[in-house]
């Protein structure tokens, strides 16, 4: 049985998410969400190498993309951070390895960064980076925001880019400190990453680490209202 979902989920979520755009209507949306919930965990396999497989991932890589693949695209990366990228403290969620994965393939087949991504993914995805030592978490998760960044720089006035500036360069103390962490959890994962990354894609990732995402501390009106600054 779960072979035959298998082979119809991906037709089956494209269409419930072009009918929640069209109607309008919570109780669609609701259907569409409850619909990814119950699925996404049974089709996840246990290893990252062969998350390519999930047929959720199929549903998103439309060779077109297409408002109803956006937001489709939203509501499975809510579910995904909802469900599947809680910390409980400092305790990592189970399978985190595997859910990375999925989400790089996401972001590799669809070689488009949505602009809910950084509202969406970027936390999750600088705790991953910071509280987890395991070495593929901490690759996977370094190049997903490899993708979000060059995804970002690719289009520097769109909508990804001023939301990623945004949620790495806030105005207020609160998020002034998350910023700071972003930028340094980055680059440190990029600087200590070196046995990870093969040299010719770990040098273009450094350099574009230079390039994009180097943060500078600017003075506005005193010490106390210093804020940090993502270059695009």
């Amino acid at each position: 049985m779960l072979s035959a979902i298998r082979e119809t989920l991906p037709l089956f979520l494209q269409g419930l998410s072009i009918i929640s755009r069209q109607s309008q209507a919570a109780y669609v949306k609701q259907q569409l969400k409850t619909t990814i919930q119950q699925y996404f965990g049974r089709f996840l396999p246990n290893a990252p190498s062969v998350s390519g497989s999930h047929p959720m991932l199929l549903a998103l890589c439309d060779s077109v993309p297409s408002p109803h693949t956006t937001n489709l695209r939203r509501t499975v990366m809510e579910v995904v951070r909802d469900g599947y990228l809680q910390f409980k403290g400092h305790a990592p969620p189970p399978r985190l390895a595997t859910i990375l994965s999925f989400i790089v393939d996401v972001f590799q087949r669809t070689k488009t960064i949505d602009a809910a991504d950084a509202d969406t993914l970027l936390p999750s995805l600088l705790k991953c980076l910071i509280l987890v030592n395991e070495p593929q978490v901490k690759k996977l998760s370094t190049d997903a925001l490899q993708h979000m960044v060059e995804g970002c720089l690719a289009v520097p006035q769109g909508d990804a880019a001023t939301r990623l500036a945004t949620n790495l360069s806030p105005r207020s103390p609160q998020r002034r400190s998350q910023g700071c962490f972003a930028q340094r959890s980055f680059v440190t994962s990029r600087s200590h990453d070196r046995d990870v990354i093969p040299g010719p894609s770990r040098n273009a990732s450094l350099g574009t680490e230079a390039a994009v995402c180097t943060a500078e501390r600017r003075e506005d009106s005193g010490p106390s209202e210093n804020s940090l600054y993502l270059k695009i």
